[in-house]
């Protein structure tokens, strides 16, 4: 479970972030939406503890020791890997930081992701279909019981969308696993997600049930259009 109460953040006179405040229970899956400045990134931050600075409370259902992104799987639309390393040296650098030792999960995955034929390749000349495979075996290889992910699906072919998404879906079944799902993408909602939370100029502006949605706009993709 995640408890956000009255979260606050500016930068100087501009606030980015006012009056948040949500709850979600330890297996739901989540969406959080909105244009170009709602806040949605400022929001992951603080979740993640990558940002420090907001006022208000953020409360896990489990302890850390350091930070709270030693228990959450974490997908980043954007990464950046160093030049030299190959696929294989990023994970296992991962595995260890984490204290992997499921190395059959590991391969369960690079198999499922069909990642073996560029193992071995340098991480900063990969594909951006290959570079999302990494990124999102990077964030379930510890097994974490919450999942925050960006853009999961944004830019991909379609053959890399199918593996990504049907991977994290049988993981998430499997494992009873929590989502927070940024993304602009109606077939994500459509098939991931429980519940839609809204964020417009840094507020909470909705928070609606996916069958709601259904119910009230046809579809998802009606209703992310109707946000503009």
């Amino acid at each position: 479970m995640i408890i956000i109460e009255n979260l606050n953040f500016k930068i100087k006179n501009k606030t980015i972030l006012e009056d948040i405040n949500i709850k979600i229970e330890s297996g739901e899956k989540v969406a959080i939406v909105g244009g170009n400045g709602a806040g949605k990134t400022t929001l992951i931050e603080s979740i993640l503890n990558i940002n420090t600075k907001y006022t208000g409370n953020i409360k896990f259902d489990f302890e850390y020791k350091d930070s709270p992104l030693e228990k959450i799987g974490v997908q980043f639309q954007d990464s950046n890997y160093p030049v030299g390393l190959s696929v294989r040296d990023i994970i296992e650098f991962f595995s260890q930081k984490g204290k992997i030792v499921d190395k059959a999960f590991q391969k369960e995955l690079i198999d499922k992701f069909e990642m073996n034929d560029f193992l071995d390749k340098d991480s900063s000349k990969i594909s951006g279909g290959q570079a999302q495979k990494l990124n999102v075996l990077l964030s379930l290889i510890s097994k974490p019981k919450i999942l925050v992910m960006d853009e999961l699906t944004t830019g991909l072919d379609v053959f890399s969308r199918n593996s990504i998404t049907t991977v994290v879906e049988e993981y998430i079944k499997k494992n009873k696993a929590t989502l927070i799902l940024v993304t602009h993408t109606a077939s994500e909602i459509e098939r991931f997600i429980d519940r839609v939370i809204v964020l417009k100029q840094g507020k909470i502006i909705d928070k609606l049930d996916k069958t709601k949605i259904i119910k009230d706009y046809k579809n998802v993709g009606n209703f992310l259009n109707q946000l503009h």
